[in-house]
């Protein structure tokens, strides 16, 4: 599981990226109307910045900022401390 504590389950940075890119354009491929979609890439954020994002429109999702200093990435599972509860888990999501 990929945590705070531990980062190495994720990809190299460009890969990310890219990985990001494609399921957006697959996304607005499969359905052509920004509000419906579940994922978004914005190549031209910032002054050399892009974002990438996802929601599911029940509260979960992700947004990624990507500029030459690296990325931030936050993840907002809304029904994580249920699960947590649930499973007892001490696991912290990135």
């Amino acid at each position: 599981m990929i945590s705070t504590r531990d980062l190495s389950l994720l990809p190299e940075m460009s890969q990310l990226k890219l990985l990001a890119q494609s399921v957006a354009m697959l996304d607005a491929i499969i359905e052509p109307d920004w509000a419906l979609r579940y994922r978004s890439f914005g190549a031209h954020w910032g002054t050399d910045e892009v974002m990438a994002s996802v929601r599911n429109g029940s509260g979960d999702g992700y947004f990624i900022l990507f500029n030459p200093g690296g990325a931030i990435l936050k993840g907002v599972p809304h029904e994580w401390v249920r699960l947590k509860e649930r499973t007892k888990s001490t696991a912290v999501l990135a």
